[in-house]
């Protein structure tokens, strides 16, 4: 059985922007944490050091993005109900 592809455009525009819950700002700063990685584990027998991504952090007050989805509601989209059905 043959599946369509389901193409949606939205724009970005009419996207809720997510703040910081600390201070409002929305704007946020890629964060990555830093590993050393000992001779012995590396793939080439040499000391490094690698990165993994941490999230991002608020531009103004540094604070940890929660990048937990939202609810619809919490973000001010509601679905019209259509025969008492949602």
């Amino acid at each position: 059985m043959e599946q369509k592809a389901f193409k949606m455009q939205v724009s970005l525009q009419s996207l809720p922007m997510r703040k910081c819950a600390c201070c409002g700002e929305a704007k946020f700063i890629p964060s990555v944490n830093l590993r050393e990685v000992s001779a012995l584990l590396s793939p080439n027998g040499k000391p490094g050091v690698i990165f993994t991504d941490a999230g991002f952090i608020c531009a103004t007050c540094g604070e940890q993005a929660d990048l937990t989805p939202q609810d619809d509601k919490s973000v001010g989209i509601v679905s019209e109900e259509r025969d008492g059905n949602i």
